[in-house]
């Protein structure tokens, strides 16, 4: 007999439907932002041909290259972040729930 502290409490299971539902949610919103992600490059490239020459200074179409370039970067790491999880919730359906630390 297990003998539980008397604040322990057991955690539901999330439903091998619901993780499901989640990752193909998960997964067409980092498809979503890999389209955007494509777009956000095509800006920066056409920008560049309208980059100012001077070095010292930046104008308005640098700042926003540069901000493009941040934007992109941030979308990247969101994507990484959407994949854990998916393939958290995968794991989860297959092996079940394990303890990570």
């Amino acid at each position: 007999m297990k003998i539980k502290k008397f604040n322990e409490n057991e955690t539901p299971d999330l439903s091998t439907e619901r993780a499901d539902e989640i990752v193909e949610n998960l997964t067409e919103l980092s498809s979503h932002i890999n389209q955007k992600n494509e777009i956000i490059d095509s800006f920066i490239n056409e920008l560049n041909n309208f980059r100012s020459s001077k070095k010292s200074t930046n104008d308005q179409i640098d700042d926003s290259i540069a901000n493009l370039q941040l934007i992109r970067g941030s979308f990247t790491d969101v994507v990484d972040k959407i994949d854990n999880v998916v393939n958290n919730m995968k794991d989860y359906n297959k092996s079940g729930r394990k303890y990570i630390y």
